[in-house]
């Protein structure tokens, strides 16, 4: 998913002063507004939705208006800002587009057994990213620095790809649902 598009987004009510640091009720809307504009191949309309439900939750949460004011900047501030939005915001919200991609993904494929098969790889890899992202996403990030597509990072790691053999191999054999 292109997440830099989400994030110029989110600096969208960013642009106006605030005494108070934390994102309000009425910021969190608008920004999720905004997210539900973007799409992605990768997932469905419902999903998009759930996701930015999700982003809009983690951000009101997570993040400060000046975090998402650091995320214009061009420096080592705006990157750990960027930083903090990806790996707090986005990371825990990351099974869902993840469920789409796979599930869609495996019923494109003509080697998987099924949409039984794919129901199963597509829930166990996103339980599997909801566990797992969070904690992944920080090494990630210290390898590329420079980063704007969380969801390409985490399915592309190799640990997610060691986890997609195994929950694969699980789902054929009957040892996952």
């Amino acid at each position: 998913m292109k997440y830099l598009t989400l994030i110029i987004a989110a600096l969208l009510f960013a642009n106006t002063s605030y005494a108070q640091t934390v994102i309000s009720n009425q910021d969190a809307n608008q920004y999720y507004q905004s997210c539900l504009t973007k799409t992605d191949p990768r997932i469905t309309k419902p999903t998009q939705d759930i996701f930015c439900q999700c982003t809009a939750s983690f951000m009101k949460k997570n993040m400060s208006v000046e975090d998402v004011q650091a995320m214009a900047k061009q420096d080592q501030t705006g990157r750990n800002a960027l930083n903090k939005m990806l790996t707090q915001v986005y990371a825990p919200c990351m099974e869902f587009p993840v469920r789409d991609w796979v599930y869609q993904k495996c019923t494109q494929d003509a080697f998987q057994a099924g949409k039984q098969i794919c129901s199963c790889m597509s829930d166990n890899m996103a339980k599997y990213v909801r566990e797992r992202a969070s904690q992944d996403l920080p090494t990630i990030l210290a390898n590329n620095p420079n980063l704007t597509d969380p969801m390409e990072a985490i399915v592309n790691s190799q640990s997610y790809e060691q986890a997609e053999k195994r929950i694969v191999l699980g789902c054929l054999q009957g040892e996952y649902k």
